[in-house]
């Protein structure tokens, strides 16, 4: 499960695409208040959102006590030095640039095409 803060342009089209292609279900939420219902209702394996909500998603996670939960968090868009290194040992966080140049890198996966029911 991935969750998608609000981010607009070609990062949010390939992202749900690549997900999308996989099977791989997003949510995407449009306010910041959504947050901490939506995780704690469907607990994400990636985070992506922009830059400017990172200080904002941090803070959530420390103070729901999301310590202990390993998240992975794609920053689009351009993450300052200081939030790169204030970030706790349970977060990883990736440039979204970095993911998708390493991506394209790679042998490309193609999932298996659901068969009907």
């Amino acid at each position: 499960m991935t969750y998608s803060l609000t981010f607009r342009g070609l990062e949010f089209v390939i992202a749900d695409l690549a997900l999308a292609s996989h099977s791989i279900v997003s949510h995407t939420l449009t306010s910041s208040k959504l947050l901490s219902s939506v995780i704690e209702a469907h607990p994400p394996s990636a985070i992506i959102c922009h830059a400017f909500l990172v200080p904002l998603l941090l803070e959530h996670l420390y103070d729901e006590g999301h310590r202990h939960v390993e998240y992975t968090i794609i920053i689009v868009g351009e993450p300052t030095k200081g939030m790169m290194a204030s970030v706790a040992s349970n977060l990883k966080l990736l440039q979204f640039e970095n993911v998708e140049r390493e991506g394209a890198k790679r042998e490309k996966v193609l999932s298996p095409i659901p068969s009907e029911f």
